[in-house]
C-alpha cells in the first residue's frame, strides 16, 4: 500500500487534534486522570492541548488541505 506524504500529514494532524480535544474536555470537566496510581496534573493537559493544536495545525497545512469548497 502506498501512502503519500499529504495523506500521512493530514491523518496525523487529525490524530493530534483528537488528542488535544480529549485533553481539552478533561480540562473543561475537571476530570482526574490516574495512570498506575499517579495523578496526572492539569498542567500536563494544558501542555498537550497547546502543543497538540500546534502540531495538528502544521500537519494539516503541510498536507495542503484547503477545505471542502476549494
Amino acid at each position: 500500500m502506498h501512502v503519500t506524504l499529504r495523506s500521512y500529514a493530514f491523518l496525523s494532524g487529525i490524530l493530534f487534534a483528537m488528542i488535544a480535544l480529549v485533553h481539552a474536555v478533561r480540562l473543561y470537566y475537571g476530570w482526574e486522570a490516574i495512570i498506575n496510581g499517579w495523578v496526572i496534573p492539569m498542567w500536563v493537559s494544558w501542555t498537550v492541548v497547546i502543543i497538540g493544536v500546534l502540531i495538528a495545525w502544521e500537519a494539516v497545512k503541510l498536507s495542503g488541505y484547503k477545505g471542502r469548497n476549494s
